[in-house]
């Protein structure tokens, strides 16, 4: 019998057209079921109609049925027992200052016994490893750490049925990898039924069971893993993209074999005797003048405190893409705000053009010419549409409202722009923000993981949009965990550790030195070609190696 039933559920707000359109789904009990789709296709909107206690406000019709009753008939109290919810943001879903604090709220709120509560909690901090910093405050936590909080606050509730929404979507790779093999564990040696939206696929396709593909609001195709990759490939869908490189080198080569996870991949390609040729790795070219200038920047939140930026140098050129990477908690975001002005260091200087910069007081928010995306877009907004929040900005800094329609058109956010920022998915959210900062034309923009959030294609339209503004200029540092987005888009790449940042080097010659921190191509071409980072590169490769050509499939 099944789990859970959602049957013609479609959800509008109201005077809207429909988010999602006659939904039909079937979760069984042990199922690992992804739901993926392109940016505001509906996802999010799904799981937040599941339980009343998450539920969007508008206009619902069709039903959830949980072991056959409809979700509706089950207290508020049954729902949050039988259903627990992991958001996208950690920082969100945390209330208490305390970790045990957070892990007992739950329980306490369903009436569970001292004793009862305390077993359960033990359980779990066993089982998550988390007794290192079982009595931290919260907000001394990593993200990674602040996300394992909020898996381990909704398994202790033992629910039959573990949802959640883009969880590793702030994390970095390390963290994310964990996350997703922890989840698998849970799946796998406690039985429980995971739902998760996901636009990381890659680690998804080798464990999940089945899989469920939303675009437009409309369900596309839904069934096992074989059946959703028959659909892809048999189709040619644009999210055929998205399996793991190894099983699109299968597909668009014509091999039978089916490669899921990088080992299986390399199997393959040493059967097929990859690996004659030599390459040169590409490195960077820096030849246009320095527009940006970190000299030997140090950085605590307190005079007691260590520094969290310790003797931070680099260079910025004009018309120059640079990613930062390394662990959540790392510092990086703390270094957009150093450099941008929203924190003032205490020793060392920051060059813009050459010209030192001052230190700002409390009321600015950037430096002249710098434009900052931080973190958490939503902070960048106060009205109650896009459209006027621009207009209202424009006004407090005296620009010409004609740049209102200039951003909307290059960001193609016209179908938002009347929208409340509050009501985007996470990837239009990115889109507006970025236009928001571009209303003022900076000579420098700080991202701080501006792809969040964004499905594939969103990506590549957003990948495009920074190299024209590159192209006409602009200097652009990027802080990301997205480490393919960053190979594709990047002139240079570093990694901060242990308070500073490595050397600068193209991404070609920063990943090929690593293990960990480098795309999922890298790590599958990395025993031939030690330098591939992007997978158009790996494809070229082989074909020259083996003199095949792409078969009718590839794109």
């Amino acid at each position: 019998m099944a789990l859970l039933q959602i049957e013609n559920l479609t959800f509008s707000h109201y005077d809207s057209k429909p988010i999602i359109q006659n939904l039909n789904l079937t979760i069984s009990e042990g199922d690992f079921h992804v739901i993926f789709g392109p940016s505001g296709s509906g996802k999010s909107t799904l799981l937040n109609n599941l339980i009343r206690a998450e539920k969007a406000v508008g206009h619902l019709q069709g039903e959830v049925r949980l072991r056959n009753k409809p979700i509706a008939q089950y207290s508020i109290r049954q729902q949050v027992s039988e259903i627990g919810f992991v958001r996208q943001n950690p920082h969100k879903q945390i209330i208490f200052e305390d970790v045990l604090q957070e892990l007992a709220f739950g329980l306490e709120n369903i009436g569970v016994s001292q004793d009862e509560m305390k077993i359960r909690i033990g359980e779990i901090v066993q089982f998550f490893g988390m007794q290192n910093w079982l009595h931290e405050k919260t907000d001394h936590l990593s993200g990674g750490q602040k996300q394992l909080l909020n898996l381990a606050s909704t398994l202790v509730m033992n629910p039959t049925i573990i949802v959640l929404d883009e969880p590793t979507a702030q994390l970095d790779p390390i963290a994310a990898k964990e996350f997703i093999q922890l989840l698998q564990r849970i799946n796998e040696e406690l039985g429980k039924t995971i739902i998760i939206v996901e636009h990381r696929l890659e680690s998804l396709f080798p464990i999940a069971t089945h899989m469920t593909l939303i675009e437009v609001g409309m369900q596309v195709c839904s069934g096992t893993v074989e059946e959703i990759i028959h659909f892809l490939q048999k189709n040619d869908h644009h999210f055929r993209k998205c399996l793991p490189p190894s099983l699109q080198l299968a597909t668009d080569l014509g091999w039978d074999e089916f490669p899921l996870t990088i080992k299986d991949g390399i199997k393959v390609l040493r059967s097929k005797n990859i690996g004659k040729l030599a390459y040169e790795s590409k490195t960077m070219n820096r030849t246009s003048p320095v527009r940006l200038e970190v000299k030997n920047i140090h950085f605590r939140y307190s005079k007691n405190a260590i520094d969290l930026l310790e003797d931070v140098s680099f260079e910025l050129h004009k018309g120059e893409i640079i990613s930062i990477f390394g662990n959540n908690g790392s510092g990086k975001s703390t270094l957009l705000k150093a450099i941008s002005g929203q924190r003032n260091f205490y020793k060392g200087s920051i060059l813009i053009d050459g010209v030192k910069q001052k230190k700002l007081s409390a009321r600015h928010l950037n430096r002249e010419g710098i434009a900052s995306l931080p973190q958490d877009p939503s902070t960048l907004f106060i009205e109650d549409t896009i459209e006027k929040d621009f207009l209202k900005y424009c006004d407090a800094c005296a620009i010409s409202k004609d740049n209102v329609e200039r951003v909307i058109s290059l960001l193609q956010i016209e179908a938002i722009r009347k929208q409340h920022p509050d009501d985007l998915s996470g990837g239009e959210l990115q889109k507006a923000a970025l236009a928001k900062l571009l209303l003022n034309n900076p000579q420098i923009l700080l991202l701080d993981e501006p792809t969040k959030g964004l499905d594939l294609f969103a990506k590549e339209q957003y990948r495009q949009l920074l190299i024209q503004l590159k192209n006409n200029g602009m200097s652009i540092l990027i802080v990301t965990h997205d480490l393919e987005f960053a190979a594709r888009t990047s002139d240079g790449c570093t990694l901060f550790f242990d308070h500073k940042l490595v050397a600068i080097k193209s991404p070609q010659q920063f990943f090929k030195q690593n293990n960990f921190y480098t795309p999922t191509v890298n790590q599958l071409a990395k025993p031939f070609f030690d330098d591939v980072v992007i997978y158009e590169d790996l494809l070229s490769r082989i074909q020259d190696e083996m003199g095949v050509q792409l078969n009718d499939n590839s794109k």
